[in-house]
């Protein structure tokens, strides 16, 4: 009894795949492929100790310090011109 419960569960996982049909879609497991190059800018302490600051600030989901400057990055890339410019004559001085 116990060699054919095994054999049930290995049937049921080999016969398992990564795409399953339903009526209103075809889902597919895919890794997404992305690439990054690696970039060198110099930080003074205190935006640096603020980047970190705001990896442990969030509560529901983990960032690094990449994900945050690229947070930030997006949200700029689509703010207004006049908040944009706000802010940078701001680390300007």
């Amino acid at each position: 009894m116990r060699k054919s419960r095994k054999k049930n569960i290995d049937e049921f996982i080999n016969d398992a795949d990564t795409k399953h049909n339903s009526d209103s879609a075809t889902l597919t497991i895919e890794k997404k492929k992305e690439s990054y190059k690696i970039y060198t800018f110099s930080l003074d302490k205190d935006t640096s100790d603020k980047i970190d600051a705001l990896t442990l600030k969030t509560r529901n989901i983990r960032a690094n310090r990449s994900e945050v400057v690229r947070a930030a990055i997006n949200y700029f890339d689509n703010a207004d011109i006049n908040e944009l410019e706000q802010y940078i004559s701001m680390v300007k001085k």
